[in-house]
């Protein structure tokens, strides 16, 4: 089966995405951040969320990764009582294909 897709606009047309045509904008039916946008699957199974997160300041020497690791020690110290995974691989399939891994 094909999916198809349709655009969306997210924060206020600032950002237009594509989306599969069966997710609904979350904000119609119930309260979403005003840093997120939400879109759930007809179904029920899947969401998708798009989440602005702040700039985490440049210090000499931080690098992404360390970027990420903030906002993943961040949510989950706030949300879960678990511990944070460990990250292992931030680089994507594309980079690894692109690098010949």
């Amino acid at each position: 089966m094909t999916t198809i897709y349709k655009d969306a606009e997210l924060f206020g047309g600032a950002i237009t995405v594509e989306i599969p045509s069966n997710f609904i904008d979350a904000s119609n039916i119930r309260q979403v951040p005003d840093a997120q946008e939400v879109f759930l699957d007809a179904d029920g199974f899947t969401s998708i969320i798009f989440d602005i997160t702040e700039r985490v300041l440049s210090d000499p020497g931080k690098t992404d990764r360390d970027a990420l690791l903030f906002h993943f020690e961040d949510i989950f110290s706030e949300e879960t009582d678990y511990a944070l995974p460990e990250v292992q691989d931030l680089t994507s399939q594309n980079d690894r294909n692109e690098s010949g891994q």
